[in-house]
């Protein structure tokens, strides 16, 4: 994909990833219907940082990206 930003004139536009587009999924992959809430949250064991070892692991990556 090209990542020019100015156009001909000086105008902006955008360049849109052609396979990523924010649609709801399920966990495998295929797109909701319209309307279609998403599939609810799996319970997880409290502590589970997966796939993280630990919770400064988790807390590090979230603070630098």
């Amino acid at each position: 994909v090209d990542t020019e930003f100015v156009g001909p004139g000086d105008h902006l536009y955008r360049n849109y990833h052609t396979g990523l587009n924010g649609k709801p999924c399920n966990t495998d992959g295929i797109f909701l219907l319209p309307g279609t809430p998403p599939p609810p949250l799996e319970n997880v064991a409290t502590g589970d940082w997966t796939p993280f070892r630990n919770r400064t692991e988790f807390e590090t990556a979230e603070f630098l990206y």
